[in-house]
């Protein structure tokens, strides 16, 4: 049976980012409807904390001038003339209709921005499994002879499952990241500049913490996957050469084999699920800091509404770093699996036929000459 191969090379990730923004060129008008959508979203779900503001100060000052005759217009509850307090329905009903509306228009856009993930995530999964069918037609002899079967068929199934199913809540993810953060960046300074800058001091320790842990976890997530390649050329060549492992006595040293890989596959699973999971904890204390900050200083300078926004601002623009925090284990897993797709499909093809060969049965007469002819197998 041929020799079991490793492939514990270092993880390329500007390549396979590279490759994988190639072939999704050909998917452009979905994803622009997933970059439409999730703007309006986001749009929608920032205008929630000015109207609470803008609620919350009208509220306390109608409260405040109560007793306040003629000097004071109030927005949502007043005192009649018997002393009593009186809901302002109409202009209550109103905010409180803005309110809702915001929130459903949300719910309704991240509905359709998942169904247009669906939609281009299933095509490139069907588009990529084309292509591996086409390629493995193409590559030479000698590809087969170097690589297990188990391998070539976790490749197939197992990795392009892992990125046709994952790769559109990746990219979702991403850009409503990407427009939450400037977006809500731009209102945080309309709302209070001193309390923006308060609250970026925590931002570039975020980005540095997932940083670090991420370079850790994405080796072990490679190891992951090659290992699980190896486990499964290990069940296919086994299985299927069981009688020849009897014949010749093998079956310590195929349970040794497996035992090997089964082992290193549980450490690398262990080890990346670890590191990925101190994410999203780390960032969690290094912004609950950040919100004692602008709590206190907001307490200082700003009023209630103030406060109240700002703090619901700040939760949104942590809120996208949080989530990607706990989607690196699914990225970093992503980009492994894709990693040993696109270096299959970038693998050397069988050269074609020269000009001039035959083609016609009819003319091919049987006679064969081995001369100059070597068989043997790679040390």
């Amino acid at each position: 049976m041929p020799r079991f191969q490793t492939t514990d090379k270092a993880q390329n990730a500007g390549w396979t980012f590279r490759e994988l923004l190639h072939d999704l060129r050909k998917y452009w008008v979905p994803i622009m409807f997933v970059i439409i959508c999730a703007l309006l979203s986001c749009t929608l779900y920032i205008i929630v904390p000015s109207l609470l503001s803008s609620f919350t100060d009208n509220f306390i000052a109608d409260l405040t001038n109560l007793n306040s005759v003629g000097e004071y217009t109030p927005n949502y509850i007043y005192a009649n003339e018997e002393g009593i307090i009186v809901l302002n329905t109409s202009t209550f009903v109103i905010r409180f209709v803005l309110l809702v509306g915001c929130y459903l228009g949300t719910a309704l856009l991240n509905w359709i921005t998942t169904m247009f993930d669906i939609q281009f995530t299933t095509q490139y999964g069907y588009d990529i499994r084309k292509k591996l069918k086409e390629k493995l037609d193409k590559v030479p002899l000698k590809y087969y002879d170097n690589h297990i079967t188990g391998d070539i068929l976790s490749t197939v199934s197992n990795d392009v499952g892992n990125v046709s199913q994952e790769l559109g809540e990746i990219i979702r993810q991403i850009i409503s990241a990407v427009m939450m953060t400037v977006g809500v960046l731009i209102a945080m300074f309309i709302e209070s500049w001193q309390l923006t800058l308060v609250a970026l001091v925590t931002l570039p320790i975020c980005i540095i913490i997932a940083w670090l842990i991420a370079r850790q976890s994405q080796k072990h997530f490679q190891k992951y996957q090659d290992r699980l390649g190896d486990i499964e050329g290990c069940a296919e060549e086994y299985y299927s050469g069981f009688s020849v492992i009897k014949l010749f006595n093998k079956e310590e040293d195929t349970a040794a084999d497996f035992d090997k890989y089964n082992k290193e596959m549980m450490d690398a699973d262990y080890k990346s699920r670890f590191y990925s999971s101190l994410i999203f904890p780390c960032i969690r204390i290094v912004n609950n800091i950040g919100y004692v900050f602008v709590a206190v200083i907001g307490g200082l300078f700003g009023s209630v509404g103030n406060i109240v926004s700002f703090i619901m601002y700040l939760q949104m623009f942590t809120q996208p770093i949080q989530n990607l925090g706990e989607l690196s284990s699914i990225i970093q897993q992503t980009l492994a699996s894709a990693e040993r797709v696109y270096t299959l499909l970038n693998e050397e093809e069988e050269s074609p036929d020269p000009e001039g060969a035959i083609s016609d049965p009819s003319t091919i007469k049987g006679a064969l000459t081995f001369d100059h002819v070597d068989f043997s197998y790679d040390p």
